[in-house]
């Protein structure tokens, strides 16, 4: 019976392992989105304000 409550409280430990990847991957996705945002539509958005 202990040995199935290890098994467990491992299973369980790697599911949350696998979530912090997730959060983790999430927020890079969304700083280099960020990053992608200012490097690309700042200049654009200069290039078409500058006529007006």
């Amino acid at each position: 019976q202990d040995l199935l409550l290890e098994v467990l409280e491992q299973s369980l430990a790697q599911e949350q392992e696998q979530q912090w990847e997730l959060i983790q991957v999430g927020e890079t996705l969304e700083e280099l989105a960020e990053y992608v945002l200012l490097c690309v539509l700042e200049p654009v958005m200069f290039q078409l304000l500058v006529p007006l």
